[in-house]
């Protein structure tokens, strides 16, 4: 085949919703197969293997199946499938697995601010539809970063972008792959100390044979595991629910505490405090909070193809937002869940003698459920047997309150499906669900930075020749390996926290790019002087926050002292990220100023001929 070849040519012609539809539904049907098997008294190890089999396999062979050749399908991330199957693709490379629990976390401790994140995440990915990034079809098909430096007709501007994309994909892989290890331990604590190797190949089946054209049907198969992973959570909601009000839900404060977030207990908590920072309070915070996570959605959105339609070549505004809903409805029904799972606590495991407990509360003791970390902590020890709970409480005579019970605010979110009977067979699909999540996401972000090495290495000098196909995929791919391998063995720092890894440079970045790209419809902000210094000031803001909290010595949660960096370091993060972007807009701005536009036209027909502005793949 001229131009292109695909690793496989008979699954090449399968469309690929269709191929993905057809993989779902199979692991649909493998879930029912166990819980046939769980009827007949097949042993509960056999029935997880073959859930993991029936997961994993599918999650591998559309990756490595989907390879590609062409630069051009490599680079510029060619997307297949309707408007469904790419918002699907994309809200799975969002959902990070991360997100399922630290919407747990904030749902039984802070409902708001949980509803509050997840909400400008879903508002940053639609408003990333909205602004018609950039040039709305004007622009060649590229990343964000090859689209701001033909805006700008500026290679410096380009590798600028380029670095603080990859400095933001790095860090979201990292945090990843941390969270993966951890779930991949809870299935194979065995191999817990060479378990990097298999984080890699995760990762890079779906992105190093074809880039996103690959990865996107991996993440589209990672969201159809998680929507069947979390139905059953979801249908006990509905059956729940219907006795409750929604200031009972919303408003009601539950009696059952959480357990102490020791990051040590609960690896994946957000454990972000660790570095001295302040979090928001109050209405002006939390309004803070939701535009900083504006911001951000809009960059991850950013760092993904532009969905755009096969034939014509369109924008498809309608992807990012039906991501951004599917995304909301995905964390709304987790931290819904959380909140339950306080009132069920309350409700089945107080007022009951420890030696009832069995009795009363026999799903919490049945098979599958004690192998999520613990769901339920009673009398300071976690609940996994009725002796356990016995021997922590002293005698079988005790009476139980709500100051013994304490939730793993990790797995809140699973406990309503325990308490109403979930069949033992569906828990594995649950850690699955998670775990092809965070997956999926790394995946997306090795394809991003794939992306951006691709673009960098087809930029041509003037009057020299566009450098051969194989020898940009070949960078890239290398580039690829190298990152996957190094992010895989650097998990292996027990002492990392996978939101740590992903905060701070995601907050520099996020106060570098989100005001240009934002605006990059107005082309009269778009020079190139002013772009690269906005991007510098705009992530000068949180990097200052971050020094000074190093400084002030960062464990603490709000340095004491009076002084300039003691100060500087009380600031909140969504704060410093609000200060960066309005310093970024404010030097943006200049760009208005009389005369500042001069020979704009010029420069960009003279790249033009210099061979900067072609397809990133040409």
């Amino acid at each position: 085949m001229a131009g292109q070849t695909t690793l496989h040519a008979k699954e090449s012609d399968i469309p690929a919703p269709v191929l993905t539809g057809i993989l779902a539904a199979g692991y649909g049907g493998v879930l029912v197969a166990c819980m046939i098997l769980e009827r007949l008294g097949v042993p509960g190890g056999i029935i997880q293997w073959f859930a993991i089999g029936g997961a994993m396999i599918p999650f591998l062979a559309l990756g490595l199946l989907s390879g590609t050749m062409n630069a051009v399908s490599f680079a510029n991330g060619t997307q297949q499938g309707g408007s469904l199957f790419q918002a699907s693709a994309m809200a799975g490379a969002t959902l990070t697995g991360g997100l399922l629990f630290a919407a747990s976390w904030l749902a039984v401790s802070d409902v708001l601010t949980g509803l509050v994140l997840a909400c400008g995440l879903a508002a940053g990915i639609g408003l990333h539809a909205l602004a018609g990034l950039p040039g709305a079809g004007k622009a060649p098909e590229g990343s964000a970063a090859w689209q701001l430096s033909y805006l700008t007709a500026s290679r410096r501007v380009r590798w600028l972008a380029a670095a603080f994309l990859i400095l933001t994909a790095g860090s979201l892989l990292l945090a990843q792959f941390q969270a993966l290890r951890i779930l991949l331990d809870m299935f194979f604590p065995a191999a817990a100390p060479v378990s990097w190797p298999v984080l890699a190949a995760l990762a890079l089946a779906g992105a190093w044979t074809g880039g996103f054209k690959s990865a996107f049907r991996s993440t589209a198969f990672s969201l159809a595991i998680v929507a069947t992973g979390i139905a059953a959570p979801i249908a006990v909601l509905l059956r729940a629910a219907g006795d409750l009000t929604w200031g009972e839900l919303f408003g009601g404060a539950t009696e059952i505490g959480l357990m102490p977030a020791d990051p040590a207990d609960m690896p994946l908590v957000l454990s972000a405090w660790e570095w001295g920072v302040t979090p928001v309070t109050g209405w002006s915070g939390g309004l803070a909070l939701f535009v900083c996570m504006v911001l951000a959605g809009f960059l991850f959105a950013a760092l993904l193809p532009a969905a755009r339609d096969a034939r014509r070549g369109r924008p498809r505004p309608q992807v990012p937002l039906l991501a951004a809903l599917l995304l909301l409805v995905v964390a709304v029904a987790t931290g819904m869940n959380a909140r339950l799972a306080g009132m069920i606590a309350s409700g089945s495991l107080t007022d009951v003698t420890a030696g009832q407990v069995a009795t009363d509360a026999g799903w919490l003791f049945r098979d599958g459920v004690t192998g999520v970390s613990g769901l339920v902590e009673i009398c300071g020890m976690p609940a996994t047997s009725p002796a356990i709970v016995q021997a922590a409480c002293g005698t079988a005579g005790h009476l139980l309150t709500a100051d013994d019970i304490r939730l793993n605010p990790v797995s809140a979110f699973l406990l309503p499906a325990a308490a109403f009977g979930m069949p033992a067979a569906v828990w594995p699909a649950v850690l699955l669900a998670v775990t092809l999540a965070a997956a999926g996401t790394a995946t997306a972000m090795l394809a991003a930075i794939g992306r951006l090495l691709a673009e960098g290495a087809a930029v041509n000098r003037s009057g020299r020749a566009p450098r051969p196909a194989s020898r940009r995929l070949a960078v890239a791919r290398a580039g690829m390996l190298a990152i996957a391998i190094a992010a895989a063995w650097l998990t292996q720092a027990e002492t990392w926290q996978p939101f740590d890894l992903a905060l701070w440079p995601a907050s520099l970045a996020t106060a570098a790019l989100a005001v240009p790209l934002a605006l990059s419809r107005w082309h009269g902000l778009m020079r190139a002087s002013l772009v690269s210094t906005g991007m510098l000031a705009g992530a000068s803001v949180p990097a200052a926050v971050l020094l000074a909290g190093f400084m002030t010595g960062g464990a603490d949660l709000a340095p004491t002292g009076t002084g300039f960096a003691e100060s500087i370091a009380r600031t909140p993060i969504p704060v410093a990220v609000l200060y960066g972007a309005g310093l970024n807009l404010v030097i943006l701005m200049l760009g208005l100023l009389p005369g500042q536009e001069r020979h704009k036209d010029a420069g960009r027909t003279r790249d033009h001929e210099q061979g900067l502005s072609g397809s990133p793949g040409a």
